[in-house]
């Protein structure tokens, strides 16, 4: 008998620079898996309550690599106990894009040391080893970053070939 689990919370923490699709595919996929799985149950959800958010840093508006501006639902700050965390693939300079990223960073640390799941796509894996993380752990990384992650995070086991990695409670995708 396959064991019952109710819809899931999850959120998709979105950057200016952001591939867009990797944030709005994980959300469709997200929403379809949680309503499906609401039926399952056969219970009766509110629409109006959200399973799957997207977060900001500062809960404000950012602007995708494709020039969408994108609306979130919340700031990191404001999220509680989320079953899941997806980061979102950035298409940005690296040098300039992780200083700015203090209260994510600080926030996803946070959620490691709770155990909670922490999925990284296309280069989310930056995020991760940025805070720590991935320190003496596989990760992998969509492959046109691969020399600069390795230069940047000497320390991390970087499967490059790999699409998928896991350590623990994180996870590592070199795509979308």
């Amino acid at each position: 008998l396959m064991e019952q689990h109710s819809p899931k919370n999850i959120v998709i923490v979105a950057f200016d620079g952001s591939v867009e699709m990797s944030i709005t595919i994980s959300r469709d996929v997200f929403c379809a898996a949680n309503r499906v799985q609401g039926k399952r149950l056969d219970r009766k959800r509110d629409h109006a309550e959200k399973t799957v958010l997207v977060a900001t840093q500062d809960g404000n508006a950012v602007t995708t690599f494709s020039g969408s501006r994108f609306e979130p639902d919340v700031s990191v700050s404001a999220v509680r106990d989320p079953d899941l965390v997806v980061i979102s693939g950035v298409w940005n300079k690296f040098d300039k894009f992780l200083p700015g990223q203090d209260r994510v960073i600080e926030w996803l640390q946070g959620l490691h040391a709770r155990d909670i799941p922490i999925a990284s796509l296309h280069s989310g894996a930056f995020l991760l080893a940025e805070a720590g993380l991935l320190e003496g752990k596989p990760a992998t990384v969509y492959w046109q970053m691969e020399d600069e992650f390795r230069g940047r995070y000497p320390g991390v086991i970087l499967q490059a070939e790999r699409k998928i990695t896991e350590a623990g409670s994180l996870y590592c995708s070199a795509g979308i």
